[in-house]
């Protein structure tokens, strides 16, 4: 069962990873591996002086220095060692199998619920002369319950324990695709969703599908589950951009199907003012010739630019500038 180690975020600068790494790099890999190694195997952040040598293929002076570094401490046992502050990150062993054991609960209990809807005998107009015939001849051998009778007959039509709020009545929801039928309604669902962001043929998100598959045939309501359910995955994709899709899978555990997703209009580009349209707007090169001959002009003498312009007709586009 494939699982997943964690680092925190603050892990790049912890102060004796940043020494370790400069001091020996090799080492510092190590001890990212090694906690690999102990979620993999959940062995609560133990591990052997074999694994970190043969299995790891760690050197005597890597293990040496992750020992110094105080991020390797060395265990009660001759030649086992124990990652620091490792379950302080990491799930136990007995989270693990409490986990396991809470999916194999779920898993059977939809098993059950799905063979449960299949066995439901199919009652035809064939068997109804198996039922008896209670004719008016028999009313005589009926007893005759007065009413002061009725007060003492056990109410046996709620035995049952009241459901809460938060137990579910899947009993009436159409039963779990065969995985034919989930491979078609994912293929045809990958047609349109986003390549970088569709996680719907991995074992994870099947799964997923499989244990939501009772609240999407609720949220459908008499529609199809399989067609509601690609109708609502190809509606988010239209309404929203590519880059803020979620995962297929996400989509899924966050119930996203159960709203109603409409594209939004395109802005429309503001239009011109007339005041801009009155004249070209000037070009960069304009622009700095006219402040160059405006500085210019500034340093002239009188005389200068009286000759400047006799020169050019009387131009005063450089004073202006």
């Amino acid at each position: 069962m494939a699982g997943y180690a964690r680092l925190s975020n603050g892990f790049w600068q912890d102060k004796d990873i940043l020494k370790l790494r400069r001091m020996n790099p090799s080492a510092a890999l190590l001890y990212v591996m090694a906690i690999s190694w102990c979620s993999d195997h959940a062995s609560d952040g133990i591990i052997a002086d074999d694994e970190l040598l043969y299995v790891l293929n760690a050197s005597d002076g890597d293990v040496a220095d992750l020992v110094a570094s105080g991020l390797l401490l060395r265990g009660s046992d001759e030649g086992c060692y124990m990652i620091r502050n490792y379950l302080k990150y990491q799930n136990s062993s007995r989270q693990i199998d409490e986990s396991r054991e809470r999916e194999r609960v779920k898993k059977r209990r939809q098993r059950e619920a799905r063979q449960d809807i299949a066995n439901v005998p199919d009652v035809s107009p064939k068997d109804d002369a198996n039922v008896p015939d209670v004719s008016p001849k028999d009313d005589a051998n009926v007893p005759d319950v007065s009413l002061g009778d009725i007060a003492s007959v056990p109410d046996t039509s709620f035995n049952q324990e009241p459901r809460t709020k938060n137990q579910e009545d899947i009993s009436s929801y159409p039963p779990t695709p065969h995985e034919a039928d989930f491979d078609r309604l994912l293929d045809r669902i990958e047609g349109f969703y986003p390549p970088n962001r569709f996680d719907g043929k991995t074992s994870r998100t099947r799964m997923q599908l499989e244990i939501d598959w009772p609240r999407i045939a609720k949220a459908a309501g008499d529609d199809d589950p399989a067609t509601f359910l690609e109708a609502r995955a190809r509606a988010y994709c239209e309404a929203t951009e590519p880059r803020y899709v979620k995962t297929f899978g996400r989509f899924i555990s966050g119930e996203l199907y159960t709203r109603q997703w409409v594209r939004q209009p395109e802005e429309t580009k503001p239009r011109a003012s007339p005041r801009s349209l009155e004249r070209p707007a000037k070009s960069r090169s304009q622009e700095n010739l006219e402040a160059n001959m405006a500085r210019t002009w500034a340093y002239m003498t009188p005389a200068e630019r009286a000759e400047y312009q006799r020169r050019h007709g009387g131009d005063d586009n450089a004073q202006q500038g």
